[in-house]
């Protein structure tokens, strides 16, 4: 069995900083994490549709860019690229799950990938391995509820 002075079940922004403050004090660390290093902001909300609406913003700026002055662009027939606005976002949250990995392995940090589950004080499984550690720092994030709200009429 794996022995750990703290295993953070989480990777969200709260899991990995506490995770690399961890590994920065030497607890032997581990940080588990059942879908990706970075958690919903940054890898489903707040980066990739804040990079979306940056490329929405800049095209509207092009085409009502006579008011600033630029000419010659209502001539231009130009048009929204979906395809290469969601490449350009899956670029850049890849490129920062890479520095949030690579921090987290700089400052000595083991990722479990997996569902962690709490099987005793100081015992967890995941993926039907077990490891034990002296402290456990729940860092699951939210998600809203929404089978409660299913009989409202919108």
């Amino acid at each position: 069995m794996r022995e750990y002075d703290l295993i953070i079940i989480g990777a969200g922004p709260a899991g990995y900083v506490a995770a690399i403050r961890a590994g920065q004090l030497n607890l032997k660390t581990a940080i588990v994490e059942k879908e990706k290093l970075g958690g919903m902001c940054l890898n489903w909300g707040c980066i990739p549709s804040k990079t979306l609406m940056e490329s929405a913003k800049l095209f509207n700026r092009v085409l009502n860019s006579k008011e600033y002055g630029i000419d010659g662009t209502d001539d231009c027939n130009i048009t929204f690229n979906w395809k290469k606005a969601i490449t350009r976002k899956n670029r850049i949250v890849a490129r920062l799950v890479k520095g949030v990995e690579y921090l987290v392995k700089k400052n000595r940090v083991e990722i479990i990938p997996g569902e962690a589950k709490i099987i005793d004080n100081g015992l967890i499984s995941v993926d039907n391995l077990e490891y034990h550690t002296k402290n456990i720092l729940i860092a699951t994030g939210s998600r809203p509820e929404t089978d409660s709200l299913q009989h409202l009429d919108a």
